[in-house]
């Protein structure tokens, strides 16, 4: 299903419409590279410009979240990112300098379809996170020892 007609779909679910202004937000939001915070993705739609407030991207995120097409990062700083969810996720995480690295294995994605078809279950959307140091911190972090 496209993610316009599945945020619409929740949204109608939940007696609420698809905005203009939540139709732009999903829209350039889609777009992006990669994880962005509220902030920066209030800055790409063009925020006041287009009629949307901080207030209205954290609710339009929100639904995002709930309809299962954005996916929010909290990083250890306090942060809070968001990313597109596109099917089969996994993520290498430092846990000290909060470094994402997307990680694209079929080998990692089998192992999560076989996962789920042993306990029942249809997979339709999956995330992983591996939470480490990366070389950079590892590194600081032996000179430290």
């Amino acid at each position: 299903m496209e993610a316009r007609e599945q945020l619409k779909e929740y949204l109608e679910a939940n007696n609420l419409k698809l905005t203009p202004q939540r139709e732009k937000i999903l829209g350039v939001f889609l777009e992006l590279p990669g994880p962005v915070s509220a902030e920066g993705l209030l800055a790409e739609v063009g925020g006041d410009e287009n009629g949307i407030s901080l207030s209205t991207l954290y609710r339009a995120l929100g639904h995002m979240l709930r309809a299962g097409l954005a996916r929010r990062i909290q990083l250890n700083s306090g942060t809070a990112l968001y990313e597109a969810v596109d099917g089969c996720c996994c993520h290498l995480i430092c846990e000290r300098c909060g470094r994402r690295v997307a990680v694209s294995s079929p080998y990692l994605e089998g192992m999560q379809e076989v996962a789920a078809r042993q306990e029942g279950f249809v997979l339709h959307r999956c995330r992983s996170q591996l939470v480490g140091l990366c070389p950079r911190c590892a590194a600081e972090a032996g000179k430290k020892n």
